[in-house]
């Protein structure tokens, strides 16, 4: 038994060092976090302030305890090499008797006999009279053959490095004693009679010997104040079953205690693995047969390649991005990388947390505490409004000095709820949200049937992101908030015939794959629905339109179906032309921050014209006047500023239509933005003055229309009557006068090709004095023959006359002074110098971007501001925040709720979060 002991209990001290080491592995399935609609982002845009930071003190508890533990291991360790040297000097200055395997010390001094490893240390005169019972001697030569002092040597060493720990002086305690109960076990196994070898040990031993003796730290000797223990252990016989059963009884405590102090990590499955098939009561998992659009893929990856390199997480847009993938077909998700999935918290899982009277009588202190009671700072006062019972949950953190505000400088900022605000805030938080975006997606739907239905990209990405948070809720919560699905994605507008009964026909589920026609069957097939048919513009016949069907014979010939008015479809067919350019088309996407996607390309507004002009450069700005549509698309409303800029910037690139989701600018009908007719007004109908104005106009120019002659319009009469009519309430339109049907502008006049000319650097001269003074004006010409046809920007321009100027100073001798007239006849002196090309292409690059905060200055902002910090899903404190960023900058953080009074900050080894001041939710 004594001797599982000894192993038992230097395997317990082991045990407990490496089993905190281990770790126990969880495989769990990934969950998106939607937490909030709010745009956030990380890090924090350059127009956030810097906080400062005061500098930690020199020393603090932290230092102090830590000089404090390297005092005490030096102590231990300078006495156990004191001790060491001691036997050392002992075994060398003695005499040293070969006794088989062990050596003897003989020691002039008495000392209790002791051993270290084979050396067995004795009194000299005792030895050499042969006094020493061989009773002792067994004694202490079990000790060495049993290796006793190797035990000691360890928890020698242990205690040096754990000397604060009180366990390991009574783990050396026990383990002493029991090599005791091995030694008393050998001499009594050897026959000796147990009274005889009770009295040789209290007669060789004694207290002051036993002093003596404690100098040895290292060596094992007879140990006089145990021997009450020893003598009872040496009566007590220890059955075989009993031993047994206590080593089988330590297999469940060491699993025991393997599971609870184990670290335990959890791993999420491979977003791969994941089955997206459809279940009964799993909406968000539809699998979406059409699949994602070109435009939203090139979202995606886009998004992706923005986030392996920046590594930070925009909450709006990782939202849109998890939409997106679900949309996906199988295949479709193969040809991308996964986004990332982010940990999952649920508000609503959370249980309330009462506060104790105590604690509800500290946070009256307004020196230590700021209180918020259901979102709202109020005055610590206010606490006595309250009883303890109207909380039915807080939570709350302490304050860095560095990260308090002038407003709240109290070290401790805590949140009380009352059962209506934890119901809000936590309970009805998924609901809440949801709804939010129901009713976001329920105006998008609406907006969508009222214009030209031919892009519901926008409308699928809502209903995938609420399809999500429906298959969150439990069938409970269904049925006690009573949510519903959000109704299905309309269909696009097709330019095809609705189903029919005919054969073959083009009907409104057909595909190409199934509904594939030679172009004499569809005209037999629009015959038959009653179309009629046109040739460049002039009607024809069924007839003919099938005679050129029969007679094409390979020949390119185009042909347009559409409704008129009364729904009758007209077929509008038109000869093949030599170099014709067909209609084109870009995708504009508008972001959050000024920023946006155009054809995949991401800009800014300093960007602008740079994205475009890397896209349809194929054609020149007149041809895109006649054929290229831009259409324009965001998350939110667009608003009137917005679509000015988009309209005013692309007005030397060339466009024919702006297609936004509430508006159509048509260049050739002279729109502007301000001119649709679906313009937004404070006012929910027009005045009697106004609509004074419109029936005074507007017969004006209906006599005229309906006299059939010349007839000149004038554009302020066009955009008055048109802001009029956009005011007026249906029955106002009913009793105005008709909305005059001016006729289509004529063509705009192609622009003339201007003359080449060289670059001249142009330096006024002062004119001579009297008697005619001449005007001074500076005069700058680009020479096309050096510089592309494309038109310049305004910052080419400056960019191409500061490379002028470099050239002139760096040339001197190659510069020319002539005289020439202005157009007003005013007479100026320049400077004329040929630059190389090579010389123009050399354009000096923007300068780079500031840099971007760091995510600890985030998160000393976020402090400031009474956020409520996450680490692993596990509320802390703002001080724990700052420290685990201090410690680990890779960590990566998500910011919700930024533009509210109390912000939640997420902290986890997968990606960051970030704040915007946009009140607006998404």
């Amino acid at each position: 038994m004594h001797r599982f002991k000894r192993f038992y209990l230097l395997a317990a001290f082991a045990g407990s060092l490496i089993i905190p080491l281990l770790s126990i592995t969880y495989y769990i399935e990934p969950v998106v976090l939607d937490l909030e609609t709010a745009p956030s982002y990380i890090p924090i845009t350059s127009t956030l302030t810097q906080a400062s930071i005061e500098e930690a003190p020199a020393i603090d508890l932290e230092t102090i305890l830590w000089y404090l533990y390297g005092f005490g291991v030096l102590l231990f360790s300078t006495r156990f090499v004191i001790n060491l040297v001691k036997l050392y000097t002992t075994i060398a200055k003695n005499k040293k008797v070969a006794q088989g395997s062990f050596i003897y010390v003989l020691l002039k001094a008495y000392r209790i006999p002791h051993s270290f490893f084979r050396y067995i240390f004795l009194n000299q005169s005792k030895f050499e009279s042969a006094i020493i019972p061989r009773e002792v001697l067994l004694h202490e030569e079990t000790h060495a053959k049993q290796l006793h002092s190797l035990d000691i040597i360890i928890l020698e060493l242990l205690q040096i490095l754990f000397w604060f720990h009180p366990l390991v002086y009574i783990l050396k305690h026990h383990v002493k004693l029991n090599h005791e109960f091995l030694a008393d076990e050998a001499v009594l196994n050897e026959g000796t009679d147990t009274k005889s070898y009770q009295t040789i040990l209290l007669q060789f031993s004694s207290s002051d010997s036993y002093r003596d003796t404690r100098n040895y730290q290292l060596s094992s000797a007879i140990n006089y104040s145990s021997f009450k223990k020893r003598f009872t252990v040496m009566k007590t016989h220890t059955s075989k079953t009993r031993i047994w059963l206590s080593t089988i009884l330590l297999l469940p405590i060491f699993a025991m205690l393997f599971y609870g102090f184990a670290e335990k990590e959890y791993i999420e499955k491979d977003l791969t693995d994941m089955d997206y098939q459809q279940s009964d009561d799993d909406i968000s998992k539809i699998k979406y047969s059409d699949g994602a659009t070109e435009s939203m893929m090139q979202e995606y990856k886009a998004w992706i390649k923005n986030f392996e390199k920046t590594r930070h997480i925009d909450n709006t847009s990782y939202r849109r991005i998890v939409a997106i993938y679900d949309i996906m077909t199988d295949a479709q998700r193969k040809s991308v990388t996964p986004y990332p999935v982010l940990p999952s918290t649920n508000l609503s899982k959370v249980e309330p947390k009462k506060p104790t009277p105590a604690q509800l009588k500290s946070w009256k202190n307004e020196k230590e505490f700021a209180i918020w009671i259901d979102g709202k700072y109020v005055p610590n006062a206010a606490l006595d409004n309250y009883k303890l019972s109207d909380f039915v949950h807080y939570n709350g953190s302490k304050v860095y000095k560095n990260a308090r505000s002038q407003k709240f400088p109290q070290p401790f900022q805590f949140h009380l709820y009352t059962k209506q605000g934890f119901k809000k805030h936590f309970k009805e938080y998924a609901v809440s949200d949801y709804r939010e975006l129901t009713e976001k997606y329920a105006k998008a739907v609406a907006l969508y049937l009222k214009g030209s239905q031919t892009n519901n990209a926008e409308l699928k990405i809502l209903k995938a992101q609420a399809d999500k948070l429906y298959n969150q809720f439990t069938k409970d919560e269904l049925e006690s908030y009573k949510i519903l699905p959000a109704p299905p994605v309309p269909a696009e507008q097709r330019t095809t015939p609705p189903k029919s009964k005919s054969k073959g026909g083009p009907n409104f589920e057909d595909t190409q794959e199934f509904y594939n026609p030679s172009f004499l069957e569809y005209i037999i097939e629009m015959e038959q629905l009653g179309a009629s048919f046109y040739l460049d513009g002039e009607k024809i016949t069924p007839e003919a339109a099938k005679a050129i069907a029969k007679n094409n014979k390979g020949k390119r010939t185009d042909m347009t179906t559409q409704k008129d008015k009364d729904g009758h479809y007209l077929v509008k067919l038109s000869k093949p032309q030599k170099n014709h350019v067909y209609a084109r088309s870009i995708e504009l996407k508008i972001l959050d921050n000024d920023s946006y996607v155009i054809d995949g390309i991401k800009a800014t507004k300093k960007t602008f014209m740079s994205a475009f002009n890397q896209i349809h450069q194929d054609i020149t700005p007149e041809v895109r006047n006649k054929i290229m549509n831009i259409h324009v698309s965001s998350a939110t409303e667009i608003s009137n500023k917005e679509v000015w800029f988009i309209y005013n910037s692309l007005q030397a690139y060339g466009f024919y239509r702006i297609v936004t989701p509430n508006q159509i600018i048509n260049r050739a009908k002279g729109n502007t933005p301000f001119a649709i007719v679906n313009r937004v007004s404070a006012q929910e109908k027009a005045t009697k003055e106004q609509i004074s104005t419109y029936n005074k106009i507007a017969r004006h120019y209906n006599d005229m229309i309906a006299s059939g002659g010349n007839i000149r319009i004038q554009m302020k009469d066009v955009e008055k009557l048109k802001y009029i009519y956009g005011l007026m309430s249906e029955t106002q339109r009913k009793n105005a006068e008709p909305f005059p049907d001016f006729p289509e502008p004529p063509p705009a006049p192609s622009v003339p090709e201007p003359p080449k000319v060289k670059v001249k650097e142009v330096k006024a001269i002062k004119p001579p004095q009297p008697p005619k003074p001449v005007k001074i004006k500076a005069i700058s010409r680009v020479d096309e023959a050096e510089v592309p046809a494309k038109a310049l920007s305004a910052e080419e321009k400056k960019q191409l006359k500061r490379r002028a100027k470099v050239y002139k100073e760096k040339y001197p001798e190659k510069a020319k002074k002539l005289k020439m007239k202005t157009k007003d006849g005013e007479v100026v002196e320049v400077e004329e110098i040929e630059i190389p090309k090579a010389e123009l292409a050399q354009v000096p690059p923007p300068p780079p971007p500031p840099p971007t905060p760091s995510p600890l200055d985030f998160v000393i902002k976020m402090a400031k501001t009474n956020a409520i910090f996450y680490y692993d899903s596990k509320q802390i404190s703002s001080d724990k925040a700052i420290a685990l960023l201090k410690k680990n900058p890779e960590l990566n953080l998500r910011a919700t709720k930024t533009d509210t009074k109390q912000p939640v900050v997420y902290i986890s080894k997968l990606p960051i979060v970030i704040e915007v001041k946009d009140k607006k939710r998404n």
